[in-house]
């Protein structure tokens, strides 16, 4: 017959869960700082790429100013005279061309305003010069912006072929409003040069000849007091070279594009081209100056993207793992130390148990026994006796172990030698 045996399933106590519910919870946190710090370094990256375009989007309006200063000090030359010779201009255009802040600049010059209609437009002109501007004329226009004066950057001044800045519609539409207005204008770039035309920027101001506020438009035509235009035609590649510096492997592509649209037809300077991979930042900065809207599309590269190594969050992740799994195996540790201090009591209490039977049983029955404590007094020879076996040989029940002596001592003399040989055999 089969016996089945009997299994006793053991209790599950709360602490055992202890070592997995800190593990779970710390694994957790870890992650929540390891999130947090991760996000804190790709918002402080970005903080620092905003910066960048913010400052260079700043020093291209700075430019503008400082160039608007230089406008300033050429119409004060007009202002003062009421006729300013083509030697007088080349002079003074020559001097701000050798200046630090004439960087970019591609020539400076400036455009007479002349309508036949008003004789007081062109009377100051020489009479040679006039018969050059009456080339121009068209029927169908009777207002003409000839730029009279032009001194380009790196040459001596010599005269330019008269050109027409009113043939350009959308051109004469913004020196009207800078005359309107009293105020710099930046339009697209005056032709004076057809190879200098693609990267060119014009920056406008009006003189007057008298009271401005008497300037004002009539039959489609100025009249008033406005005399003409002076402008700095910029090069924007030269420009932006300045600001940002050369640099062959920029971390940071810029393109400023004319308008709100962002295509190759609006495009009118980019450092560099884009990359072969989506950037990971990326901004617009709307720079509305002077009549004219231009956005500055600015995109990280490789260079500046390399920045973001998540250096710290790295180390945060290491350091909550590796603390986390040990802490958790220190628990774990604590946790089998305190099931074996369970299960040590639970087989002490089944040995006192069994141990108090068998010392009922020997006693109820008047036997007497004695054994070796054998876990703990081996190598003492350590004999425990029964009360029994104290009564039977005549020892009172209190006495102790150690005063009945050794097991040899009671052996009987006839018996001692066989039961010596026995033992010695066991």
């Amino acid at each position: 017959m089969k016996s089945k045996i009997r299994t006793e399933k053991r209790a599950i106590h709360w602490y055992e869960f202890l070592p997995w519910l800190f593990l779970a919870s710390a694994l957790a946190l870890t992650y929540w700082i390891w999130q947090n710090e991760y996000d804190a370094e790709y918002v402080e990256t970005e903080r620092v790429f905003e910066q960048q375009i913010d400052e260079t989007s700043h020093q291209i309006i700075g430019r503008l100013k400082l160039f608007e200063q230089s406008l300033y000090s050429i119409r004060k030359l007009f202002d003062s005279s009421e006729f300013v010779s083509q030697d007088e201009f080349n002079q003074f255009a020559t001097e701000i061309l050798h200046s630090r802040l004439s960087s970019g600049v591609h020539d400076i010059g400036y455009a007479q305003y002349v309508n036949f209609n008003q004789p007081s437009t062109y009377a100051a002109l020489d009479a040679a010069f006039i018969q050059s501007v009456k080339r121009l004329v068209d029927q169908s226009q009777l207002s003409y912006a000839p730029v009279i004066y032009a001194v380009q950057q790196g040459t001596q001044a010599t005269s330019l072929p008269l050109f027409n800045a009113f043939a350009d519609k959308q051109l004469k539409a913004n020196m009207e409003s800078a005359a309107l207005q009293d105020e710099m204008w930046v339009s697209n770039g005056l032709k004076l040069d057809p190879q200098h035309t693609s990267d060119l920027v014009s920056i406008i101001l009006p003189v007057y000849s008298h009271d401005k506020k008497q300037t004002k438009v009539e039959g489609g035509e100025l009249t008033g007091g406005i005399r003409g235009w002076v402008y700095f035609n910029l090069r924007l590649d030269v420009v932006f070279k300045y600001l940002l510096g050369v640099d062959e492997n920029p971390s940071i592509r810029f393109a400023l594009y004319d308008g709100f649209q962002e295509n190759p037809s609006t495009l009118l300077y980019q450092n560099t081209l884009i990359g072969s991979k989506p950037p990971q930042f990326s901004a617009r900065y709307l720079i509305d100056e002077h009549g004219e809207n231009w956005v500055l599309h600015a995109s990280s590269l490789s260079g500046f993207e390399g920045m973001l190594n998540h250096k710290h969050s790295t180390m945060i992740a290491i350091f909550g793992l590796l603390g986390s799994f040990s802490l958790a195996g220190i628990l774990f540790l604590f946790m089998l130390r305190l099931r074996t201090l369970e299960s040590l009591d639970r087989v002490n209490k089944r040995l006192k148990f069994s141990d108090d039977r068998w010392h009922f049983a020997v006693e109820g029955a008047g036997h007497g026994a004695w054994d070796w404590d054998w876990d703990w007094d081996i190598r003492n020879k350590k004999i425990s006796f029964s009360t029994g076996w104290k009564r039977m040989l005549g020892f009172d029940e209190a006495c102790s172990d150690e005063a009945i002596g050794g097991w040899r001592d009671i052996v009987h003399p006839e018996e001692h030698w066989t039961v010596l040989h026995g033992y010695k055999q066991a």
